[in-house]
């Protein structure tokens, strides 16, 4: 089953971005690195607030 929504996910970003099938893993590649970024970036902000609440 996960395999049916990781080509439907790439169908998408196929057809969406309007690029070739052979760009679809550097797309992928970097929409994950952008998720893991704002993940982190979300924790360090929380993180911050906390901080920022102690002094």
């Amino acid at each position: 089953m996960a395999t049916v929504a990781l080509v439907k996910k790439a169908a998408r970003i196929q057809h969406d971005l309007s690029i070739d099938w052979s760009s679809i893993a550097l797309v992928w590649q970097l929409t994950e690195e952008h998720d893991g970024l704002m993940t982190e970036n979300k924790v360090l902000r929380q993180r911050l607030s906390r901080f920022k609440h102690n002094e």
